[in-house]
C-alpha cells in the first residue's frame, strides 16, 4: 500500500486575511474562491489563526442567523 505524503495534498496558495476583516467579507471571499478556510495574519504576515467553514456554522448557531455575522 502506497503511503500518501502530506505534501502531495497540501494547497500551496493560502488565502490570508487581516484579523480586522469582517466575517461577512471573509465568507464572501471563501465562497468566491471555493475554499473552506482562511488564515488570519498580523501586519508582519505571521499567522494568528485559522477561520473555517465550521467556525462560521458555530457562529451562526450561537447568534441565531446570518444577519448576526455582518
Amino acid at each position: 500500500m502506497k503511503k500518501t505524503l502530506l505534501g502531495e495534498i497540501l494547497t500551496a496558495s493560502v488565502k490570508t486575511v487581516s484579523p480586522l476583516a469582517t466575517i461577512s467579507g471573509v465568507l464572501t471571499d471563501m465562497a468566491a474562491l471555493r475554499i473552506s478556510c482562511v488564515v488570519a495574519v498580523d501586519a508582519d504576515n505571521r499567522p494568528l489563526g485559522i477561520f473555517t467553514e465550521r467556525d462560521a456554522v458555530h457562529l451562526l448557531a450561537e447568534r441565531r442567523g446570518p444577519g448576526s455575522l455582518k
